[in-house]
């Protein structure tokens, strides 16, 4: 039976992890729709094949020979290759630090996060690429449902706390989020206005989704976090995903697992509601 499209008023944006860096723009996007679109369908929410979701890829600039320069082959014709031209000192040792975090298997999942994070609070220029792929991608006559995953909460954060209230985004939807973390929350508050950690302005609602077996999560006691003028605070609850492993003790900290959970899903679910019932 074919599916009747519905006249939809709002979408849904995902901003996706800091580990999509390493993932292929065109097979990622399908892959993290249908695990949103399956856990709205366990969850019964009747829109879940139809509702617009898109995924905006932001992470190409954290991919490890991003900062080196295009290989030069010879095309066996004869003609001379010039070598490849330096980088330079600055771009080199952001490649290899970036590489030697990535070989560093054994240190803390957290505290590898943090450090990935680190970049997008400390480098201006990265940071506003980074937030103006999904600024595009909110922007339109549509109401938006933001849901943000591990650094995507932090990206979409720090976009809404400096947005005005009347930015389309009235709902945002975080998980596997490390941003009460302490040194998080002090970066995520130093770059907020009069440096405050707010609740955004053009929110009507906001929901963290948590996993106890997260290393992200560990904090996950978001109330009084937020100040807000009107009293509002975030709405926290629990997800179950994936046991850790001993090969992979970040296993819960899986994207998919948190986007086809029933939790999740009701979340977005209900902020869907208010325009597309």
């Amino acid at each position: 039976m074919p599916i009747k499209r519905h006249q939809h008023r709002s979408k849904v944006i995902i901003a996706h992890g800091r580990d999509a860096a390493m993932q292929i723009p065109a097979t990622m996007t399908p892959e993290w729709e249908a695990a949103l679109r399956y856990g709205l369908e366990r969850v019964g929410y009747r829109h879940h094949a139809c509702i617009p979701i898109s995924v905006p890829y932001y992470a190409a600039g954290w991919r490890p020979d991003e900062y080196f320069p295009v290989p030069r082959f010879s095309d066996g014709t004869g003609t001379v290759t010039k070598p490849p031209e330096p980088i330079s000192g600055e771009d080199e040792e952001r490649a290899l630090e970036f590489l030697y975090r990535l070989l560093r298997l054994s240190d803390n999942v957290l505290s590898l996060l943090l450090k990935d994070l680190d970049e997008y609070f400390q480098d201006e220029k990265l940071r506003n690429l980074t937030d103006g792929y999904v600024r595009d991608a909110c922007l339109g006559k549509d109401e938006v449902v933001l849901v943000g995953f591990s650094m995507g909460s932090i990206v979409g954060y720090h976009l809404l706390a400096n947005e005005a209230p009347s930015f389309p985004v009235r709902s945002f939807i975080t998980c596997g989020s490390p941003m009460v973390d302490p040194k998080m929350y002090q970066y995520v508050s130093d770059l907020t206005p009069d440096h405050i950690a707010i609740f955004p302005p053009s929110l009507r609602m906001w929901a963290n989704i948590w996993d106890d077996d997260d290393p992200a999560t560990t904090h996950h006691d978001w109330t009084g976090r937020f100040a807000s003028a009107t009293g509002m605070e975030v709405q926290s609850e629990r997800s179950y995903g994936r046991a850790p492993q001993r090969t992979n003790p970040a296993a819960a900290h899986n994207p998919f697992d948190y986007f086809s959970s029933k939790t999740l899903a009701a979340a977005v679910a209900t902020a869907l509601s208010v325009t597309d019932p």
